[in-house]
């Protein structure tokens, strides 16, 4: 048994093994284990922090001054430390039996000015203002709400014989009633419904491109094309006074079949869908990057407490992740029919940016650069009791100091397959960048598009085709045919996947919240980004599509209806004429 029961020695930096940054961590261990700490401590030495004595504009350092004022005392994790471990041997030795080594004591004196003696820094009161910063800081409702065994504590003082009892309940239950503290601005279920609804849309408008998209034929001259009579064709214009008289300056014709009016609808809506996705996950990669990547504190008013941080943090990289996934995935589905529009690829791109910054910086761990997030508690989440500062239910962390536990993490199976979404963009630029860079014309010409109505016609002529080809081309064949399933498949599993994940959070926020859900007016913004594209489908079916198609007809292409050759833009029939009949067709 040791002579002495308490003994002190000083240190500089923390030992401290988490990922979890050491600030946290410090804040934690100091309000919530500090006073069990030295109670358990049995002759082992208590550590004092050489910096957990004075706080910035003073000019000595001095415990018995910091300690005696709340401001100072809560103003870093250092001056709680220490203060608290001095009043809890205070309470042992000077109220209590326990005894502390008296040289070992003067020289802690000499370093951090403790009034001369224990009884001097029992004088100051620490515990009195430990209890009230505790109690004022869990009784505010948007903290969460005061563990009942701190009840009793209330107004009763804290003494020997139940310091024991006030260490038990700051330990964990203190904690465990601390409040998620999810922003409505970043995981609302406005914001999670308008990702539903965007995943939705996008599976929709793909399974569609699928069953009613049939791959083109090359181009045809005008010569000959008198063998499909009735035929539906498309003629550039020609420069004015030329004549199409000579085959090797006739316009190319492209034989087609028109669609159904739903088809041709979705055909018609899937570039503002596209369009409307791309502006929406830029918006939600802007948010994430100002509120959690960067030094300001961006959005971040309503989360009080480092427990919500990253519980916020999380739920926005997933919802990033999903964003830029179903992006990629209609990208193949409008590469594979011919539609590349070079100015919606910048926007696709940055997109991926962002997504790839928030990558990097969530493989730093879920708590990186949290230095701004505490200025921005100080702001936003200031207790009177605690001298205008954070109070601890601020600083809760969870068990171990590791953060939320299972049942608390979101969007796990979509962090996980991130690496798919990264393929797939890659696979997207690297079609882009063969079609720009390949000498060949295009087998799919931008705006070339040939529909079928019956899909089972289309794989039955699929079929066929792959019959009649001999080894070499049927291998080829097979191998494109692969890698185009393939891709497609990775596309699909991955954003069904993570229609899995927005569904799963919805239905755990829902029941963090015991479903009470309000929607503020910016959820209601999120969820109204898609009307416009459903209510444009809808129209399209109901009336039809052929305005809102010819419209993004090129100016230089006029599609015609004629029998044996095509008719120049000089020599256009009347539009009451049989000629002048035109097929919509996509930009």
């Amino acid at each position: 048994m040791a002579e002495y029961d308490y003994r002190f020695r000083n240190m500089t930096d923390y030992n401290y093994t988490h990922s979890t940054p050491t600030d946290w961590q410090a804040w934690h261990d100091a309000y919530f284990d500090r006073v069990g700490g030295v109670l358990r401590a049995n002759g082992e030495w208590i550590r004092l922090l050489n910096s957990g004595r004075t706080m910035e504009g003073w000019a000595m350092p001095n415990c018995t001054r910091t300690c005696g004022n709340a401001t100072a005392m809560f103003s870093s994790p250092e001056n709680v430390w220490n203060c608290i471990a001095l009043a809890t041997v205070t309470m042992e030795v000077v109220r209590g039996n326990k005894t502390v080594h008296p040289d070992n004591l003067q020289r802690m004196d000499d370093i951090f000015d403790l009034g001369g003696s224990l009884e001097a820094f029992d004088k100051l009161h620490v515990f009195t203002s430990v209890q009230q910063c505790f109690w004022q800081s869990c009784s505010d409702s948007k903290y969460g709400r005061c563990a009942p065994g701190l009840q009793r504590f209330r107004c009763d003082r804290i003494n020997s014989d139940n310091i024991g009892d006030f260490a038990s309940v700051i330990n964990r239950p203190y904690c465990r009633d601390a409040v998620l503290g999810i922003d409505s601005d970043i995981a609302g279920p406005g914001v999670l419904v308008a990702f539903m609804i965007q995943i939705g849309l996008v599976l929709i408008f793909a399974g569609l491109f699928w069953v009613t998209y049939l791959s083109s034929t090359p181009f045809e001259t005008a010569v000959g094309s008198s063998k499909c009579p009735g035929g539906i064709q498309l003629a550039s214009q020609q420069p004015s006074g030329s004549l199409l008289k000579d085959s090797s300056r006739a316009a190319s014709i492209i034989n087609r079949k028109t669609a159904g009016r739903f088809a041709l609808a979705a055909h018609s809506t899937v570039s503002d869908l596209q369009e409307a996705q791309t502006a929406f996950g830029l918006t939600i990669g802007a948010i994430f990057l100002l509120a959690f990547c960067g030094r300001g504190t961006f959005g971040l008013a309503n989360v009080t407490s480092v427990f919500s941080y990253t519980i916020n943090r999380d739920i926005a990289y997933g919802l990033l992740a999903v964003g830029t996934c179903s992006v990629v995935f209609l990208q193949l589905c409008l590469q594979r029919v011919g539609k590349r529009e070079k100015y919606k690829l910048a926007p696709m791109v940055i997109s991926w940016i962002l997504m790839s910054v928030a990558h990097g910086s969530e493989s730093q761990g879920s708590w990186a650069n949290p230095d701004g997030f505490l200025e921005n508690l100080r702001e936003n989440a200031a207790v009177e009791d605690c001298g205008n500062n954070p109070g601890p239910m601020s600083y809760c962390l969870g068990p171990a100091l590791q953060g939320p536990d299972e049942s608390q993490q979101f969007f796990d199976r979509t962090k996980r397959l991130i690496w798919a979404v990264h393929i797939l963009f890659i696979i997207v630029l690297h079609e882009e960048l063969k079609r720009h860079f390949d000498s060949k014309p295009s087998r799919i010409p931008t705006g070339e598009l040939k529909y079928n109505t019956s899909w089972l016609n289309r794989w039955l002529r699929i079929s066929a085709r792959f019959a009649i080809t001999n080894g070499p081309e049927r291998r080829r064949r097979i191998l494109h045919f692969s890698k185009l399933l393939a891709t497609n498949l990775l596309g699909l599993i991955t954003l069904v996947i993570c229609l899995i994940d927005v569904v799963n959070a919805f239905k755990k926020i829902k029941k963090i919240n015991a479903d009470k859900q309000s929607w503020a007016f910016g959820q209601l913004v999120a969820t109204a980004v898609w009307i416009p594209v459903v209510v444009r489908l809808v129209n399209y079916i109901i009336v039809g599509p052929e305005k809102g198609i010819e419209a993004r007809i090129h100016s230089q292409l006029q599609v015609s209806r004629v029998g044996n050759v095509a008719v120049p833009s000089q020599e256009q029939p009347g539009d009451d004429s049989d000629e002048a009949q035109s097929l919509p067709l996509l930009a």
